[in-house]
């Protein structure tokens, strides 16, 4: 995991940017929805088997003031990220 986040938040910014992570609901993806949720982006990352550590990443960068969303979505189905990353709008 990178762990140097002063150089993330010192050095980028991403207001009124909006990221998609494609399996963020746990490991690198994770943290990487973490790392730019603090720093203004929109995140949303799909999650193909864990409901529940999706909801807790969401739990987590929600408090802070972030948008967070999960979308149930198997990654190895291209058709399956796309289309719910065009069609559902972040909150």
């Amino acid at each position: 995991m990178y762990t140097n986040k002063n150089y993330i938040k010192t050095n980028v910014r991403f207001k009124r940017e909006k990221a998609l992570t494609i399996g963020g609901s746990r490991g690198i993806g994770a943290a990487i929805a973490k790392t730019l949720a603090p720093d203004g982006a929109a995140v949303a990352f799909t999650y193909e088997k864990s409901k529940d550590q999706a909801d807790a990443v969401v739990s987590e960068i929600k408090p802070l003031g972030c948008i967070a969303v999960a979308i149930l979505a198997d990654s190895a189905d291209i058709g399956a990220i796309a289309i719910p990353a065009c069609l559902r709008p972040l909150p």
